[in-house]
């Protein structure tokens, strides 16, 4: 009886807001779809485990401890960080390049090769994972389950054809990336420009790490030569290097809704930026009533933008929630103190590992008190 949580618990009853765009719901059949509203009058009463696809779904006998509210499909590392490595505290380096944060205690090594997406590292995550005692077990099998709600949508936008064609026509000294999402954007003009030769500051370490299979098949095109030594947007203008180069050229490709840091401090010290807003984040157009009732009771709520605060925000305004907002750094964290937040837990540098301990500190926290 292993208990697993591969994806978000999903409803089909959907209540209207002012702002919002559906995100689209799809199962690859109609008898998966009977299925899921089964499942859902169940809902955390019964443990059936049913298939949506190729994504396990478990109506857990608990509700969840903790909401996780990015884009959808963009959640999964995190549960599965919270699901079975934040556990035990176990550090091992050699699974730091499963795509999780490097701790691993598992009960079922097998159960637990299904959540590395990349079949070329199974055995890397078999020959890595510690089995330990029933004790550890049962910690295990317990793991902080998670309610996926995604709160925000990303569009592209008229700026994204120009990187294209900038991509394909002209060279920069420079190409500044500071979110995972602008990564992605940015690579799929980049192939479509034809893959030419750049070099590439980024914010941190979980920005970076979108380019790593880029990197490994394009070496010699594709050089991430940059990192601040704080993941701010200050602090990269502060220390990014001309190389002397007193005209150092800048592509910033970003967020329409990113702050106006990365252009006026590099131009400040001289460089010369071109600032394109590839895309933007939107809300999504319609939250489920049942999900936002088991988020409303959740003690952690995670989010990764001011943008999803923002809906959360929104969300809660005729309601006393005042649970803890667990945030993946220092932007998000102010942010979410500007919109009245008060129990705030951020990492000094974002990224995946500082996050989940963000996420953990929380739940003590809340335990704590429930204690008291």
């Amino acid at each position: 009886g292993y208990r697993l949580t591969a994806g978000s618990y999903t409803f089909h009853k959907m209540t209207s807001l002012s702002s919002f765009s559906p995100p689209p719901l799809t199962t690859s059949s109609s008898s998966a779809t009977q299925q899921r509203r089964s499942c859902v009058r169940r809902s955390f009463r019964g443990g059936a485990c049913v298939a949506l696809s190729s994504v396990t779904v478990s109506c857990s006998t608990k509700e969840p401890k903790v909401v996780v509210t990015r884009e959808r499909g963009k959640n999964g590392k995190l549960i599965n960080a919270l699901k079975y490595f934040s556990i035990s505290q176990l550090s091992t380096k050699e699974c730091e390049n499963l795509g999780f944060t490097g701790l691993a205690l598992c009960s079922d090594c097998r159960t637990l090769a299904e959540y590395v997406k990349d079949q070329e590292l199974v055995s890397e995550c078999l020959s890595c994972c510690t089995e330990d005692s029933d004790d550890a077990m049962s910690k295990v099998r317990h793991g902080i389950d998670s309610l996926e709600l995604p709160l925000i949508q990303h569009m592209h936008l008229p700026d994204l054809d120009r990187l294209t064609s900038l991509l394909s026509e002209a060279t920069f000294d420079w190409i500044i990336i500071t979110s995972p999402e602008a990564g992605k954007v940015f690579l799929d003009a980049w192939k479509a420009a034809g893959t030419p030769s750049v070099r590439v500051g980024v914010v941190g370490s979980g920005t970076a790490s979108i380019f790593d299979e880029a990197v490994q098949s394009s070496k010699q095109y594709l050089d991430v030569a940059f990192a601040p030594s704080k993941a701010t947007g200050k602090v990269l203008a502060l220390e990014l290097p001309k190389n002397g180069n007193d005209k150092c050229t800048v592509l910033y490709p970003a967020s329409a809704k990113a702050s106006t840091d990365i252009e006026e401090g590099l131009s400040g010290r001289g460089f010369e930026v071109t600032r394109l807003n590839t895309y933007t984040t939107a809300p999504v157009n319609h939250v489920d009533q049942y999900l936002l009732e088991l988020a409303l009771s959740a003690p952690v709520v995670a989010v990764a933008s001011p943008s999803a605060l923002r809906v959360w925000a929104n969300l809660t305004a005729s309601t006393q929630w005042d649970n803890a907002v667990a945030c993946i750094g220092e932007t998000t964290a102010s942010a979410a103190k500007k919109l009245g937040f008060r129990n705030i837990y951020h990492p000094t540098s974002p990224g995946l590992e500082g996050w989940v301990s963000s996420v953990l500190e929380a739940l003590e926290v809340y335990e704590q008190v429930q204690k008291v």
